[in-house]
């Protein structure tokens, strides 16, 4: 499973961060400065994974 979420920063900037979580495998998060460049990150990202 994979999920996006826009994380604050001090500044007036988001980041966005995506997370996968597997059953049997520990959490893994990666932060992405866009929530377009997230959406690509985590199609290729969690395709690496399986």
């Amino acid at each position: 499973m994979a999920t996006i979420t826009r994380r604050d920063d001090c500044s007036a900037q988001y980041r966005w961060q995506a997370k996968i979580r597997r059953k049997g495998f520990p959490s893994q998060s990666k932060s992405f400065p866009t929530k377009a460049e997230a959406e690509v990150g985590r199609v290729v990202w969690f395709g690496r994974l399986l």
